[in-house]
């Protein structure tokens, strides 16, 4: 970085509102223009590009043909309800190098974790962790989990389930 006394981070978690519980399903483009310029403003103070992850409720549009692809883990068992409009999302991670993962839930039944775009980047669903919502027949609750190793820089995830199995198990 330009100042030796800015510590620099191994990871960012990047969380962006995408409404639901009575407000539009929608991830807007003033979202977007922040995400960029904070992406851009990170990479200049800390002297590089530090991975980041995503985390939005609703699915980008992306996430709906994310399992025709061949690199994917998991289960799809229902359709995929993105956001209202494709207000371009995706193409703001795709040119945000750093971005290693996009990950979502609102669609209990999808549990699947794909590779996609020019960059390979991870669309990952969550898993429906309780009783609350919809349940899905013959799904067994579980949650996703993302597992990050400093040193050698690497991050895992996968699927536990209620019973203490894992499946899905992904490198990203």
């Amino acid at each position: 970085p330009e100042d030796p006394q800015v510590d620099v981070p191994e990871l960012q978690l990047v969380h962006l509102d995408s409404g639901g519980g009575g407000m539009e399903e929608e991830v807007y483009l003033q979202q977007i223009a922040w995400f960029n310029a904070t992406m851009r403003k990170r990479r200049e103070r800390f002297g590089r590009a530090v991975p980041a992850l995503v985390f939005v409720h609703i699915p980008l549009w992306e996430f709906e043909h994310a399992m025709q692809h061949d690199a994917c883990v998991g289960e799809q068992d229902e359709g995929v309800t993105p956001t209202v409009h494709n207000t371009g999302l995706f193409a703001a991670v795709e040119a945000n190098r750093e971005v290693i993962g996009v990950f979502v839930g609102h669609d209990h039944c999808n549990d699947f974790c794909c590779k996609v775009g020019s960059r390979g980047v991870n669309l990952c669903f969550g898993r429906h962790t309780g009783d609350g919502g919809y349940q899905c027949n013959g799904y067994i609750n579980g949650a996703r989990v993302i597992e990050v190793q400093a040193r050698p820089w690497h991050v895992t995830t996968h699927v536990r389930l209620v019973n203490g199995s894992v499946v899905h198990a992904a490198v990203l």
